[in-house]
């Protein structure tokens, strides 16, 4: 599962130009810190994991959301030609 955080966070840095691939890089470090959470609570009460995983999943549609918003006004996906003083 720590495999699953370091490819999601260089996957995140690395291509910082694409607005979808910066969404999965940050859902496969959630996705892996889940993971890791899951292993170290095997026995435990899961209620804090439970209520992680509602927000990764509230994290993922807002995500998706913008990006779509994103696109609308836009065009692309693409942040190179994106300025926030165009907003």
């Amino acid at each position: 599962m720590l495999f699953l955080v370091f490819c999601g966070g260089w996957l995140f840095v690395s291509r910082h130009s694409h607005l979808l691939v910066m969404l999965l890089g940050i859902e496969m470090v959630m996705l892996g810190v889940y993971g890791l959470g899951m292993s170290a609570y095997q026995l435990g009460e899961g209620v804090g994991l439970l209520m992680f995983l509602v927000f990764l999943v509230c994290e993922g549609s807002v995500g998706l959301s913008v990006l779509v918003c994103v696109v609308r006004s836009h065009g692309s996906e693409m942040l190179s030609g994106f300025s926030l003083l165009e907003c």
